[in-house]
């Protein structure tokens, strides 16, 4: 619920969270008994806010009162009481003066500042990519994720410190007393089956309660899938260039790498996993990422490769992939032996 905050004389620092955080506004005022609210009382960087002059005992619906934004003029009225802008963002402070001409020639004026400092939400997921893959490590159904409140930069984690704040984590709408507390600024949980996003809320309080402000995040896992690659013996596995539907060969002997994107991982390194492949519908002994096949005979080769990658830990994680094998300017025909 947004609150309407009056402020007098007193200067009042805060810090917002937007999304992640913004802090309530600096009132400084320079004569006068004048009083300005904001709306919202802790307004988001970039949100509309609106600010409202009052005066008790002033007569400010015959008065002329003039708006400034950061000392540049932008509106202009006769009881012009309230004033509606854009916030700055992150970091960004937003000076807001009301001078007030009074119908017996005095002056006064009013000044309230905002200046959002930001938090953001980020995630990660403990699922498998392979050696030098730029991507983010994707959330597929029961890897362990973290959800974690960073601040948006350095000057904001100079005026926060995280431990200060009390953190309230839900998660699909069910508060976690044993997952909140102060400096609880992250949560751990297991992602959920394929279909059913992940809805992370938390709650950041001050314990001035300056700061009250919540953010949200859905979730929704993706799907583990597996890529064969060649292993080229001295120069090792070629991670620029993955195997499409068919390759054709023109030696005897070639080697296949096997990555299985995204599957759950305890360590980020390759998942506990089991790896079933076929040729031309036979089921192969081999059991590793790695395989190797031979055309011993050098006939033309034309065989099929399957590949079933199953996790051992989290039994729904399932990965399929085919690869058609040809082999080039051979004129009798036969088939790959590994």
């Amino acid at each position: 619920m947004k609150k309407l905050c009056t402020f007098l004389f007193l200067a009042f620092a805060t810090i917002p969270f937007f999304v992640f955080a913004q802090g309530l506004p600096i009132d400084a005022s320079s004569s006068g008994s004048l009083v300005l609210q904001s709306v919202p009382a802790a307004p988001l960087p970039k949100e509309m806010v609106t600010v409202v002059l009052s005066g008790p005992g002033i007569n400010l619906r015959d008065a002329t009162i003039t708006w400034s934004i950061n000392d540049k003029v932008v509106g202009m009225g006769v009881g012009k009481t309230t004033f509606s802008f854009k916030n700055g963002g992150s970091e960004e402070t937003t000076d807001i003066v009301a001078s007030v001409l009074l119908n017996t020639g005095e002056v006064l004026s009013k000044k309230i500042s905002f200046t959002p400092a930001g938090f953001s939400l980020l995630w990660e997921a403990s699922t498998y990519t392979p050696p030098f893959y730029k991507g983010k490590a994707t959330m597929t159904p029961e890897a362990n994720m973290r959800v974690l409140v960073v601040p948006d930069n350095s000057s904001t984690a100079d005026r926060i410190d995280p431990s200060t704040l009390m953190y309230t984590w839900r998660k699909d709408g069910t508060t976690l007393p044993d997952n909140s507390d102060y400096g609880k600024n992250s949560f751990s949980f297991t992602a959920p089956k394929l279909g059913y996003p992940a809805d992370i809320q938390v709650q950041l309080v001050s314990p001035d309660s300056t700061i009250d402000q919540g953010y949200g995040i859905k979730l929704s896992p993706g799907v583990p899938f597996v890529l064969l690659y060649e292993d080229v013996p001295l120069l090792g596995v070629w991670y620029n260039n993955a195997f499409g539907n068919t390759v054709t060969l023109d030696r005897k002997e070639f080697s296949i790498s096997a990555e299985p994107y995204f599957f759950p991982s305890e360590t980020g390194l390759t998942p506990n996993v089991t790896y079933s492949w076929a040729l031309d519908g036979k089921l192969l002994q081999e059991a590793s990422r790695f395989i190797t096949f031979r055309n011993e005979t050098e006939e033309k080769v034309d065989s099929k490769l399957n590949l079933s990658v199953q996790s051992k830990n989290k039994g729904s994680q399932t990965a399929t992939r085919s690869l058609v094998i040809r082999s080039a300017d051979i004129q009798s025909s036969g088939s790959f032996m590994y």
